[in-house]
């Protein structure tokens, strides 16, 4: 493997991981507050790092050899946010 396509690869590994962390971050912070409203940002933080941990390797076995996207990485985060609050919100209802 060249040095090239391992970038490759680490790159989009570390975009699947951010994207996992920003939609659960969004899910558990939306989803939490009707539920828990004392519960402090601590816990909800920790919450998101262990759902985090746990869905990562699978999102990223999912995600398999997928290229890059073509659209700039802030835009990505965003998106995966909004889907996060969106769930947040399902559940939160």
């Amino acid at each position: 493997m060249d040095a090239a396509s391992q970038a490759h690869e680490f790159s989009a590994v570390a975009l699947t991981m951010a994207g996992v962390l920003a939609r659960m971050a969004g899910a558990v912070g939306l989803s939490t507050l009707p539920i828990f409203p004392g519960l402090s940002i601590r816990i909800r933080l920790a919450l998101v790092a262990a759902l985090a941990v746990v869905a990562i390797p699978t999102a990223i076995t999912a995600a398999g050899s997928a290229a890059v996207p073509s659209c700039p990485v802030p835009f990505l985060i965003l998106g995966e946010l909004i889907v996060g609050l969106a769930m947040g919100t399902a559940v939160a209802l």
